[in-house]
């Protein structure tokens, strides 16, 4: 549509080979396949085994995905109607759509962590492979929630307004999943960089949630679905956020402590 502003209307699924293909599931395929493409690239750089990193990888991803469901079911449904529907024999609550972000990230870091442990991989090297390609893969779940209409932005009628149908009302939209989308993509490429001058490469990873949570706490104030809820002004991802930075801060006051006690008894 030609005016003083461009507007983006969504499309929840395409046609493909005659099947009707959810595009939040597409985008969400197409990130992780790509994703895992680059770490692998990155794999071959640091001579990890590229068997090993399958495995890691697969893990935590089979992980992250079902951390994000349980997040979701937990943010979006209260505990009396989960404890219903299973009473009438139903699991809607499972197989409906949606996933959170910080669910699937803790828990992919998680199973991550644990599968190294057990392959007794380096974990130096297993970070600067995978971390910087997570936000490549998260740019294009973004993707797939601006095509599906989830995750929406607040009332805006500016350039590049999403047009959004909820309820039966057209509403034009923040694009906060097109912003998302692109700033992880830059933060893909920053980690990258840093990732080649890094000494220790573990350190990579608080950088990321680091930079992360600071980019979705912002965006946070530009969302318009209020659904996973709010406590004292701020929503549950900001939470999510702030304790994410708490805990690398932690973690990295630990680490310089050890690090001071070992040369103090050297």
């Amino acid at each position: 549509m030609l005016s003083d502003r461009f507007e983006f209307e969504m499309f929840p699924s395409v046609s493909l080979f005659g099947k009707i293909i959810p595009m939040y599931g597409l985008c969400m395929v197409l990130g992780i396949i790509l994703s895992c493409s680059a770490a692998f690239a990155r794999a071959k750089k640091f001579k990890l085994d590229i068997n090993n990193l399958i495995v890691i990888a697969a893990a935590a991803v089979g992980g992250g995905l079902i951390c994000a469901k349980i997040l979701y079911i937990a943010v979006t449904f209260r505990l009396s109607d989960i404890l219903s529907m299973i009473a009438n024999g139903s699991f809607d609550f499972i197989f409906q759509s949606g996933l959170v972000y910080y669910g699937g990230l803790i828990g992919g870091i998680l199973t991550a962590f644990l599968t190294v442990k057990l392959l007794k991989e380096d974990v130096d090297k297993v970070v600067l492979s995978i971390v910087p390609c997570i936000p490549l893969g998260h740019s294009f779940g973004r993707l797939g929630c601006l095509f599906a209409g989830c995750c929406y932005g607040s009332e805006y009628n500016g350039f590049l307004a999403v047009l959004l149908n909820i309820n039966g009302t057209v509403v034009s939209t923040f694009p906060i999943q097109a912003v998302e989308a692109a700033l992880n993509l830059f933060l893909f490429f920053g980690l990258v960089c840093i990732a080649s001058r890094i000494k220790k490469g573990v350190l990579l990873l608080p950088i990321y949630l680091y930079a992360y949570s600071a980019i979705r706490f912002c965006l946070e104030f530009f969302r318009g679905d209020s659904v996973r809820g709010m406590l004292f002004g701020l929503s549950t991802s900001q939470w999510i956020c702030i304790v994410i930075a708490l805990v690398c801060t932690i973690y990295l006051i630990t680490q310089k402590t050890i690090k001071r006690k070992r040369i103090q008894h050297s």
